[in-house]
């Protein structure tokens, strides 16, 4: 049994998969959702659906790739990364930093006195000190190269140390990026030759898995492998997070420069929520992710219903499986993600009482067996029928007020009647249910009541009748 320790690490190994593999999907998404401009054409439309094509392409291989692959480009991107930044602050720190005057007026648009300039110029040599010691971690380069690849990282900040010229200065940034330019290049092409291998054995062990056992059991292994429905889940709120503080932070600027101090109203609330909620499905992956979410949500519920009502069979336990793969196909059925925001918004909303509606038949479905049960074994404990019985009180209340509510705000079309249909078909199973209950429970009773009568008539009539003889 591994120890607490291995499973916390094993755990952080999960979400660092799940984290690193969601990338893909944004790069995806943009891809797909990016604007198509009617004047490119000829060679400039055909570069853009190429570097298209390619971006797809490697954001579907490097989605797919396992653990250890997975990692292992992370770590070569991060390190070719820390390289192009160590570039970055030379070049910026030696065209605004003066050491002749010791003055330093940067892109963030202030100046330090003079007695500061030694200060910063030691604080961006030990950045780059600690960019130089990444770069050449990460990407694993030897250690007699290692030594020469941080010396040249440092040689800007010595340049202006000693007060070079301003043209040595620069002469010497640009032989310091040309180098560490190299030293990437090379690097990263000797580790071409791993990603591309490592790409192969993938291609290998995926044509040879489609072979043995079929394309359903090569989708189900990748799906698992590299927990598609965890990575979507996590897109699809990272992304919602983000446009949810960016509208927040827009709606409170534009309230400022009205002169509008007062809290957000209930509108506008509305309006943002209505905002997210057209955005969070303007798309097919976005379409997954919600029903990813929706999967988790469903399968909590399940769960948790379950345990109230005090049942443990494993069929009742697809509640998450059913209700994404329902929501899902109704978009796809509606073509929800093509729609315009406003339309959108009525379709997801239709579809959304309609997956509610089977969400609840899915629901009477666990707790009808429970109930048949119940009243087959005679059981009279109050605590073991009211959970189910409450249960099935719900199922009958809600899509009573879920009708109510449609038909006094929409008006009459085939959906509002399909709906309606569906309120009413579980009504009438909880109330069939609650009636068999009751009459088993009424029968039960009664049994046993009679029992009663007949031990007492038992006990009682011998000893009447002996009474009676002896008094006679």
């Amino acid at each position: 049994m591994a120890t607490p320790h291995a499973q916390i690490g094993q755990q952080a190994l999960v979400v660092l998969d799940v984290a690193l593999r969601v990338p893909c999907i944004f790069i995806s998404d943009a891809i797909f959702n990016s604007y198509n401009d009617p004047t490119w054409s000829g060679w400039a439309g055909a570069a853009g659906g190429i570097i298209s094509v390619l971006g797809i392409l490697v954001s579907s291989v490097v989605l797919v790739l396992s653990q250890r692959a997975l990692f292992k480009f992370y770590t070569l991107c991060f390190g070719a990364l820390l390289g192009l930044i160590a570039i970055s602050v030379n070049y910026y720190a030696t065209s605004h930093m003066d050491f002749h005057s010791l003055h330093y007026s940067a892109v963030l648009e202030f100046e330090l006195s003079p007695q500061n300039g030694p200060t910063l110029c030691l604080g961006i040599a030990v950045v780059q000190l600690l960019f130089g010691f990444g770069y050449v971690m990460l990407l694993n380069v030897q250690s007699m190269f290692a030594v020469l690849i941080i010396m040249n990282i440092m040689a800007p900040m010595w340049a202006l140390a000693i007060k070079l010229p301003e043209h040595v200065r620069q002469a010497v940034v640009v032989a310091s990026g040309f180098v560490v330019a190299i030293s990437m290049v090379m690097h990263l092409t000797l580790k071409f030759k791993w990603f591309c291998y490592s790409c192969r054995y993938v291609f290998v062990l995926v044509w040879h898995m489609y072979n043995i056992y079929g394309m359903q059991v090569l989708v189900e292994d990748t799906w698992k492998r590299i927990r598609f429905p965890d990575v979507l889940r996590v897109f699809w709120l990272t992304r919602m997070i983000t446009q949810a503080i960016i509208l927040i932070n827009v709606v409170l600027v534009v309230r400022n420069e009205k002169g509008d101090q007062s809290n957000l109203t209930c509108d506008v609330l509305w309006d943002l929520f209505s905002n997210l909620v057209t955005s969070g499905c303007d798309s097919t992956l976005m379409v997954l992710g919600m029903s990813a979410v929706i999967s988790s949500i469903s399968h909590y519920l399940g769960l948790g219903i379950l345990a109230f009502i005090g049942s443990s069979e494993e069929q009742d336990k697809r509640l998450g499986f059913v209700a994404p793969v329902l929501f899902f196909i109704l978009a796809l059925q509606s073509g929800l993600s093509a729609l315009d925001p406003q339309e959108r918004l009525v379709r997801l909303s239709r579809n959304m009482c309609l997956l509610l509606t089977a969400i609840l038949h899915f629901i009477h479905g666990m707790t009808d067996p429970v109930l048949m049960s119940l009243s087959a074994s005679h059981i009279l404990s109050f605590r073991r029928h009211f959970p189910v019985l409450l249960v099935s009180l719900c199922l009958f209340v809600l899509p009573m007020v879920l009708s109510y509510i449609l038909w006094h705000h929409y008006t009459l079309n085939t959906w509002l009647f399909a709906v309606t249909a569906f309120c009413v078909e579980l009504c009438l199973k909880v109330i069939i249910s609650s009636l068999s209950t009751r009459c088993s429970w009424w029968m039960a009773t009664t049994a046993s009541c009679g029992r009663g009568w007949m031990t007492m008539c038992t006990l009682c009539v011998p000893q009447a009748m002996s009474l009676s003889l002896s008094s006679a």
